[in-house]
């Protein structure tokens, strides 16, 4: 099977985005990375990062990627749907290639599978989970239920251990909800 190289803009303190993509990926897939400056998930720093993703494309796209796709969710939650289609015009622009962004192709895969109801398990803190239900239900999906664990500190999300993950999903899910985000 011919590679199929795919480019991800990814917070600079991330710790888990490599090894999951290359874990959970397609055979036949290749991932290749760029960082963004990012410590803590509040609008200051994704506003200051947002700076520096035309810089951090160009380099990604010397690998030659098919797309590209910003890998930082709570970036399009915090700065809003808007900011979705303007970003994924200047990544386009700075790699000749598509882009998008991890929460549109979130928003994207829930209407696919149908699911119009949701409950939201995140690390974020209160205002980071507001901005991610006013995001979904601007993208058409209700938030029935969130959690967020108040994490701000980018890497501090990646130490968030599996059991815990596993039982704020067991806490938001039910009947009600067509899939746990």
């Amino acid at each position: 099977m011919a590679s199929v190289r795919a480019g991800l803009l990814i917070p600079s303190s991330n710790t888990t985005i490599e090894a999951e993509y290359y874990r959970f990926g397609p055979e036949g897939m290749t991932w290749h990375f760029a960082r963004l400056p990012l410590a803590a998930v509040t609008r200051q720093e994704i506003e200051a990062q947002d700076t520096v993703i035309e810089a951090a494309t160009t380099l990604l796209a010397a690998a030659r990627p098919h797309a590209v796709l910003l890998c930082q969710s709570a970036a399009s939650f915090v700065m809003g749907g808007e900011y979705d289609r303007s970003v994924s015009a200047r990544m386009t622009a700075a790699s000749g290639v598509p882009a998008l962004t991890g929460a549109a192709a979130m928003a994207d895969a829930l209407r696919a599978l149908g699911a119009r109801r949701i409950a939201l398990a995140t690390p974020f803190a209160p205002d980071v989970v507001a901005a991610t239900e006013l995001y979904f239900r601007q993208h058409g999906v209700v938030p029935v239920r969130s959690i967020g664990l108040a994490v701000a500190s980018n890497f501090d999300i990646a130490g968030v251990a599996g059991a815990r993950l596993s039982a704020m999903v067991a806490e938001v899910g039910g009947p009600d909800v067509d899939a746990v985000v």
